[in-house]
């Protein structure tokens, strides 16, 4: 297979990794641990802190990451689609950026949490909350896709 075709075939799987990382935030974002329910909702809202019973913090990295997942998904399709070199190579690498960075972000999600709801009642231990299938799948796809990235530029630089 010419390095053209396989650049924008492995680039259009980039873009399917990072939607998939973004739609992981449909999931919990946190596991039951010690007896204490996964019930503080999904991903998004305790990216977003929509969560009216309770009224968590938002938490900008988190927030920040998911941008970051938006912007690297349409970057690796730009640099799929177009032909040029520099264009291909400079874009893959940006893309793959942004997943790893965000993945990073995403990781410290429970952390984050803790640290940003730390003055409420109902706060919790850093020790008894654990990350849940939409953090863990949101930060190991968006790995997966910053991975296929760097190939990706490999592939360009190539070509």
């Amino acid at each position: 297979m010419k390095a053209k075709h396989l650049s924008l075939i492995l680039g259009l799987l980039v873009v399917v990794l990072a939607v998939v990382a973004i739609f992981f935030g449909f999931a919990n974002a946190f596991a039951d641990y010690d007896g204490l329910p996964a019930s503080r909702g999904t991903l998004f809202q305790v990216m977003f802190g929509q969560d009216t019973d309770t009224g968590y913090a938002a938490l900008p990295l988190i927030i920040a990451a998911f941008v970051m997942f938006i912007v690297a998904a349409v970057v690796a399709l730009i640099s799929a689609v177009f032909p040029f070199k520099m264009i291909k190579m400079g874009g893959f690498l940006l893309a793959a950026l942004l997943l790893a960075v965000g993945a990073v972000f995403v990781f410290f999600t429970s952390n984050l949490w803790v640290a940003a709801n730390a003055d409420r009642s109902y706060a919790i231990q850093a020790d008894q909350i654990k990350n849940g299938v939409g953090v863990i799948g949101m930060a190991i796809s968006a790995l997966a896709g910053a991975l296929l990235s760097v190939y990706c530029f490999m592939v360009a630089r190539r070509s």
